[in-house]
């Protein structure tokens, strides 16, 4: 017997508009500031938007290299999965394997470390 679905307003999904680009220097500049408050080393913060699409980044002066792919690979994997860069470390300590797997699924784009 086949099912038939129905959409029904009280189950949809709230529908997320994208960020513009000044609430994505706005998130930016944020962070650069709460680093400064903790006197924290330079930073480098990205803005992911639909479909894990780069909407902003940028690097502050004196930042090391592989910066941009770093901030990538923990932002992606935080949206991809649904859980904060924080989570997933103790998650890949919890399950090696598993992480390991999903590291191999995305092509390598995630980057295991706090702070996405």
């Amino acid at each position: 017997m086949a099912r038939t679905y129905v959409a029904d307003s009280a189950c949809r999904r709230p529908t997320m508009r994208g960020l513009s680009l000044d609430e994505a220097f706005s998130i930016i500049n944020g962070a650069f500031a709460a680093a400064a408050a903790r006197k924290l080393r330079p930073l480098s913060v990205i803005v992911l938007g639909w479909g894990e699409r780069v909407k902003a980044f940028l690097k502050q002066d004196g930042s090391s290299l592989l910066r941009f792919e770093m901030a990538y690979g923990k932002s992606f994997g935080a949206l991809a999965l649904g859980r904060s860069s924080q989570m997933l470390v103790a998650k890949a300590q919890e399950k090696p394997l598993f992480m390991q797997s999903l590291e191999r699924l995305s092509d390598g784009l995630l980057f295991l470390e706090r702070g996405g």
